[in-house]
């Protein structure tokens, strides 16, 4: 049974962070990306994980809907320094040019009611925090919201019209 198209796209979003390294020019090598919300505190860093929002149709017109998820991304890292902000702006600069690479993107899926073909999704900035609170001390963390924009048929969300 072929996945929903926004599992996949969460696949290649998820792929993409995985390119933050120091080789690749970034501030430090992420240690993983998780593609939902760790259960743990203590997950290893640096860290990212990708959390759905919801998911809104703002276009429906015959075999097409045109749906909007918010997707958090968030970040944290270890921190024992003095400039906790600026590292956490790093890591958050290291994350937005991470994602403007695949601001616009293409995949593939199955079409409804046959055949398989390509579409496009894309992703835009809505905002971003870091260090919000004192709740996780010796850690350096961010939130950058996107909204993923992208195409699935009426019919079955698992492919395209």
């Amino acid at each position: 049974m072929p996945n929903h198209i926004r599992d996949n796209l969460i696949d290649q979003i998820a792929d993409q962070l995985e390119t933050i390294t120091t080789t690749a020019g970034y501030s430090r090598s992420v240690a993983r990306v998780y593609k939902a919300n760790p259960n743990s505190a203590n997950i290893p860093s640096p860290a990212v994980v990708l959390v759905q929002g919801n998911e809104d149709v703002t276009d429906f017109v015959g075999p097409l809907v045109e749906r909007n998820c918010n997707l958090n991304i968030t970040f944290v890292d270890n921190y024992a320094g003095q400039d906790a902000d600026g590292e956490a702006l790093e890591f958050l600069s290291d994350v937005q040019r991470c994602i403007g690479e695949i601001l616009t993107f293409t995949f593939s899926a199955e079409r409804y009611p046959g055949g398989s073909g390509t579409c496009s999704a894309r992703l835009s900035e809505i905002g971003s925090s870091l260090n919000y609170s004192d709740a996780m001390r010796g850690k350096i963390y961010g939130t950058i919201t996107y909204n993923l924009a992208y195409r699935t048929s009426s019919k079955d969300p698992r492919k395209l019209p």
